[in-house]
Parts: C-alpha cells; structure tokens; sequence
C-alpha cells in the first residue's frame, strides 16, 4: 500500500477537480466511523463525454460497525443525481469481493453496480534486496527483477528530457487528449482541460512531469509524484499518472524512459509503477524493464444514469489512485 501525506491529499481535493460533497466524515451513533473521498471526473465514453465521481480514498475505523457502505450509498445517490453524474467509480484491490453487498446496499437507492475492469499494475524495480525485505517476493519474481535492475545507459537522447514548463501546456493538453483517438470501442478515458492538466502536472513537493523536446516542442511526457510504499517497512517510491509518448521513435522512447528512471533513482525510489493499459506504449516500457505487477487493481462503478453503462470496456485509461 502506499503512504499519503497532507500535501498529496491537498493536491488531490483542492485543485479544480475538487468535490467537497464528495469529502465526508462518517459517525455513528456520535462516534468517529470514518471518511471517503472523491474527485470530479471528465471521461469519453466510446465518444460520449460523462461526468462522474472517482473515489479511492475509503477508511472505516476498526470496531466500529459496518455503518460506512449504508451511509455512502444513500447520500452518494442523491448527490449524483443531483450533480447530473452519471455515477462514481470506486477502486479496490482484486481480492475485493463485495459486490453483491454494494449492489443490495445500492437498489435500496436505485443505483445499479457494475464492474468496470480488472486492471494491471506494471512496475520497473531499482532496488530488489529492499523492497523484498518491504514486501516479500517468491523466488521466481527476484530473479526475473535481479536481470532487470541495471539501468542501461539513454545515450545522447537524454538532453531531450527536461522538466515541464508552463509553455508545454497546450502540447501536453494535446497529448493526453489524442490518447482517445488510438482506443477500441468500447472505451473509457479521461478527458483534460487546461486548468485541470495544469494543476495535475506540478504540484509543490508532490507531482512533477518530465517532457522530450523536439524542434522546441513537448512530444512526449511522464506525469509522475513520489510517495512511500508501506508494508513491513517504509520505502520511497514513484508512481507515473499519465505517460503519453506520442509519435516518438523507439530511440526517442527508450531514451526518455531511460532517463525518466535515473531520475526516479536520483530521487531515491526504489521502484517506479504505472497501470498497463493498451493504450500505452507496452514495448517501450518493456524494453526499458517494466514488467507487470502480480496485484491488479477492480474498477467497479455505481451508475445512476440509465443510458450509461461501463460494463464491457476494451480500453481503459486514466489516473488511477
């Protein structure tokens, strides 16, 4: 798991995707029962734009009795109606297996659940030794993360990377935007505007974004923040929002990615993680030792909006916390 500190919290819910509906303590009976959290969403829907609410941010108090899902499901209906979202996504590690509870909580208040996707974490691992002692890996898996620990060397590339400025802003908007137009239907997919993307791109000691210049312009982007990884110790790490290499050669790839890591490395992270999607490079990254993580991630959805489904998806990407 990872460790979320008041400045990532900040930079999550009061930028302009913020949603204080949607930022709400939860009691019981008077007592302290828990909080959830979620932001505004912009998503394509195979071509349609719908509005909803992501949420992954969900703590109960332990002891306290199982109030959080009742509390959630009857204010969360009202509210997204009352919004004209057409739902909330919620993400839960894949052993989640509450559904049918949701959905018997969720037809109380005539929300319909549905199970978004299944979707992979791939992951380039620096130090192997600490993060086996953070969270144990078989045998099979520090062998194969052993061959891939060196970081091979971007070449002359590399002083095509440079941190984002404020002039990259509309080739990045442009970036992130034609992700769209290389997905299969169905699909699903953030769409961005400027003062979302640029609030998303840097952050003060939280979110920074690396670009690869050519002729003067931004034609590829790492969007990345630093965080900790949690288990039995605590070590640095980096996870990568939204990558987007555009037309860049597989020299202009390599190169990036390479140089992205030295700098993840520089910074003091052990291992860097994204999602794997369809609409990523995947060769690219493997060549530069990605490889896919064994703890996938569920998307599940509560939609209020009866001409709205997520069912079914072939592509999926955005930002998943």
């Amino acid at each position: 798991m990872f460790e979320y500190s008041p400045e990532f919290l900040r930079w999550n819910f009061e930028g302009p995707t913020a949603d204080e509906d949607f930022i709400q303590e939860v009691y019981d009976n008077g007592e302290f029962a828990g909080f959830y959290a979620g932001v505004f969403r912009r998503f394509s829907l195979s071509g349609r734009e719908v509005k909803t609410v992501l949420e992954s941010f969900l703590a109960a108090v332990p002891g306290i009795r199982p109030a959080l899902p009742l509390y959630i499901s009857r204010r969360e209906s009202k509210l997204l109606r009352e919004k004209g979202y057409a739902g909330c996504i919620q993400v839960f590690d894949e052993s989640f297996s509450n559904l049918d509870l949701m959905s018997l909580l969720a037809r109380k208040h005539k929300v319909r659940m549905e199970q978004v996707a299944i979707v992979d974490w791939q992951y380039r691992i620096f130090d192997v030794k600490r993060l086996n002692h953070c969270e144990p890996l078989n045998i099979l898996e520090r062998c194969i993360l052993s061959l891939k620990r060196k970081i091979a060397s971007p070449g002359p590339l590399a002083d095509c990377v440079r941190p984002y400025e404020k002039k990259d802003l509309e080739a990045c908007l442009e970036l992130l935007n034609s992700i769209e137009k290389r997905a299969r239907q169905p699909y699903l997919v953030r769409l961005w505007d400027a003062e979302e993307l640029d609030w998303q791109l840097r952050y003060s000691g939280v979110a920074d974004t690396l670009v690869f210049e050519r002729e003067g312009k931004a034609v590829g982007l790492i969007n990345y923040y630093h965080t900790y990884c949690v288990n039995r110790t605590r070590e640095p790490g980096t996870v990568i929002d939204n990558i987007c290499l555009g037309d860049m050669t597989s020299e202009e790839s390599r190169a990036f990615l390479l140089r992205a890591q030295q700098i993840f490395v520089e910074a003091g992270s052990i291992m860097v993680g994204t999602i794997d999607s369809n609409l990523l490079d995947r060769r690219a990254l493997r060549r530069t030792g990605f490889i896919k993580a064994r703890r996938p991630v569920k998307l599940v959805a509560g939609v209020v909006d009866e001409a709205v489904s997520f069912e079914g998806l072939r592509d999926i990407y955005f930002d998943i916390r």
